[in-house]
């Protein structure tokens, strides 16, 4: 999935309103927009989440709670914006019946 979209502006972010896909199997709007929110889903992910894992756990096993309370603030700020890019499914673009059957 990582491999299947272009940005429609090169230099602009990697965001749901910049982002098409190359490929789809079936195709439609509903499909589009469910592998874009995916793909979003894991850039978010990617760049907010992931890298704090390992400094959680240097932070607990070196017993430094004030550094282990950053990591933990960004892995909830990380969460904070998936809960927000999976908002959109249901808001602007798709019904969430449409989305029960994709």
């Amino acid at each position: 999935m990582i491999a299947n979209y272009y940005k429609i502006d090169p230099n602009g972010p990697l965001e749901l309103s910049n982002l098409r896909l190359l490929y789809t199997l079936v195709g439609g709007r509903n499909f589009h927009w469910f592998f874009l929110v995916s793909l979003q889903v894991e850039i978010v992910g990617g760049t907010n989440i992931l890298p704090y894992v390992p400094v959680t756990q240097e932070a607990i096993l070196a017993g430094d709670c004030a550094a282990l309370s950053r990591a933990l603030q960004s892995i909830a700020e990380g969460i904070e914006m998936i809960t927000a890019v999976m908002a959109r499914t249901y808001g602007s673009q798709q019904a969430a019946h449409l989305w029960k059957h994709t």
